[in-house]
């Protein structure tokens, strides 16, 4: 998979949501179970919607690979990525 350029800031507390579910790099999770992970990780201080805000973010500032199989995408951590 052809890796993109980060277009994207991510904020820290985005970071640090999607970091507690996606541990190591090898983790690949579909985007409905990466948020109902990070609702569980994170307590009642993210909602559905900042999950899937953290999740947009991570993929557009290049924290989180994201492949596309048939209408499902999965996402995993990409390795050697720094703020």
């Amino acid at each position: 998979m052809k890796r993109s350029r980060a277009t994207t800031f991510i904020s820290a507390l985005a970071e640090q949501r999607i970091r507690r579910v996606l541990t190591r790099p090898e983790i690949r999770l579909g985007t409905a179970e990466l948020v109902r992970r990070m609702q569980a990780a994170n307590g009642e201080t993210c909602s559905r919607q900042m999950a899937y805000f953290a999740i947009g973010q991570g993929e557009r500032s290049g924290l989180l690979q994201a492949e596309r199989v048939g209408g499902r995408k999965s996402y995993a951590l990409a390795p050697g990525w720094r703020r």
